[in-house]
């Protein structure tokens, strides 16, 4: 897959302008009430009201499409899946402080039109604090977004993702020296939703396959989904440091902590990230893989 292609589009695209107008009106609404001592029914249509409900929007409107673009903004460039800690910092600034000095200082002119300090009023004390509760609402509102989005995409790269049918065929290292074959790789390029990453030889614990998919575990115990099927795999590694232990598992000597015996002439593994089934090597295997882990 290429990094062009939508599976891997760098930023989720929200396509939402008429949610970001009916918040911007619930918001106005329930902003206006909350100061408001009298049932909402019996001001709808007075003067007063009106004006209020209407700078309210103005600001309101203004508020939802800042948080908007703050988020596009980081989604571009500080994705919350590899720069978590970074992107919450950023989030909680561009989307949750900054929108609210905004707020301040624009209720505050508005209150100076009419000759009023907003610091002789309750509004930093009682008002406020609801509003920047709706602002982080709103940015709530974008990280669900995106975790929608993020399952979505996941959810295309697996269904696009060749499978590898599982029917490799294991045989006996033949004692005679093999023809040369491929160069060994120094990295895999490995899938996520948000981009096609290198990931280092050297880096990887084992590649193993689950549900019809091809996976790399590194030794820092992270997964990352591949394009090409194990046999394909096998090709390209340095066979003094990997060996096909199984249908579904190719290891790194470094990960193996231990070999053990088993019945029938088989030997289990011990694997250093752990792997959830226990890992057998055949009786037909099990001499081959003596010698390459003993070496």
């Amino acid at each position: 897959m290429e990094l062009s292609s939508p599976a891997f589009k760098r930023a989720a695209y929200y396509n939402d302008c008429t949610i970001r107008i009916i918040a911007a009106i619930s918001g106005s609404h329930i902003i206006t009430e909350y100061v408001s001592l009298e049932p909402w029914s019996s001001h709808l249509f007075d003067k007063s009201y009106l004006i209020e409900f209407g700078s309210t929007l103005l600001i309101m409107l203004l508020i939802v499409n800042l948080i908007y673009q703050a988020t596009v903004f980081l989604d571009r460039r500080y994705d919350w899946y590899d720069q978590t800690l970074l992107r919450v910092i950023l989030q909680i600034l561009l989307g949750i402080i900054v929108p609210g000095i905004v707020v301040f200082m624009l209720a505050a002119s508005y209150l100076k039109m009419y000759g009023n300090n907003i610091f002789a009023y309750n509004y930093r004390f009682y008002v406020f604090p609801f509003i920047i509760a709706l602002i982080s609402i709103f940015n709530g509102y974008y990280l669900v977004r995106y975790l929608v989005w993020r399952c979505n995409q996941l959810l295309h790269l697996i269904q696009t993702t060749p499978v590898d049918a599982g029917i490799d065929i294991i045989v006996p290292a033949l004692e005679e020296e093999k023809s040369e074959g491929p160069v060994p790789k120094k990295i895999f390029i490995a899938h996520t939703p948000t981009g096609s990453i290198p990931v280092p030889v050297d880096s990887i614990a084992y590649f193993y396959r689950t549900s019809g998919r091809v996976f790399i575990r590194t030794f820092e115990g992270s997964d990352r989904i591949l394009s090409q099927s194990l046999n394909q795999i096998e090709e390209y590694l340095d066979k003094n440091i990997f060996f096909r232990a199984a249908r579904n598992m190719i290891v790194n000597h470094k990960a193996i902590m231990k070999y053990y015996p088993l019945k029938y002439g088989k030997v289990g593994i011990g694997l250093n990230p752990g792997f959830k089934e226990e890992i057998n090597v055949s009786k037909l295997q099990a001499k081959t893989f003596k010698q390459w882990f003993d070496r």
